[in-house]
């Protein structure tokens, strides 16, 4: 018996299939970063990355060419988002101080949400040593660090909330302080709260 094709069966097999592919991406950047974060990125195999996110691997390949491109997408989302939060406090009317004490409060805060996954964060320097488009993007973001919070000490020193230094010299020593209290408190498991408070407070104090 021939079948009939009605034309809603036609519309059926002809109609554009919704585009998933940021949802298959999403899904294969978070399996990869609790992945990486757990064994290693060395020691994570593409095997794994399949079983983790629950796809094929040629699925993976259809959106990441390489483990390499997988890790580099992922040092683009983790520290994208906190370049937003700084050019947005860059605008801010708040004083200056008030402003690094925000900011701070908030990268603790997010800092610690993402415990499980610190192993992470010292894969991307690990492999930003060894990996010179991983170290590239990496220096592309502390640039845009560096230049957003000296441009929030000008602006303090400017309104008379600082005293006029060297901002440039006062945004490495904070980008220093940041960066030693978070390793310090994955390997101590210190507060990193106190500490950031403790180094905030001295560099504030020396430009007050």
């Amino acid at each position: 018996m021939i079948e009939i094709i009605t034309d809603q069966a036609v519309d059926y097999f002809t109609m554009p299939r919704p585009d998933v592919s940021e949802e298959r991406k999403a899904q294969i950047l978070q399996a990869a970063l609790e992945l990486f974060s757990q064994v290693g990125y060395e020691a994570a195999s593409m095997n794994d990355l399949a079983s983790k996110c629950d796809l094929s691997k040629a699925a993976i390949y259809h959106y990441f060419d390489s483990k390499d491109a997988i890790l580099i997408a992922l040092t683009e989302q983790v520290f994208q988002a906190d370049t937003d939060a700084l050019l947005a406090l860059e605008q801010s009317p708040l004083p200056a101080e008030d402003r690094l004490r925000a900011y701070l409060q908030t990268l603790v805060e997010e800092i610690t949400k993402l415990k499980p996954l610190h192993g992470m964060f010292m894969e991307f320097y690990s492999q930003a040593a060894r990996t010179p488009v991983i170290r590239g993007h990496l220096q592309r973001y502390y640039d845009q660090y560096e230049r957003t919070l000296m441009a929030i000490f000008q602006q303090g020193i400017d309104r008379g909330e600082f005293r006029p230094h060297d901002v440039q010299q006062t945004t490495q020593a904070l980008m220093v302080g940041i960066e030693g209290a978070i390793v310090v408190s994955v390997i101590r498991e210190a507060d990193l709260q106190s500490l950031v408070n403790a180094m905030l407070g001295i560099i504030l104090q020396s430009v007050r």
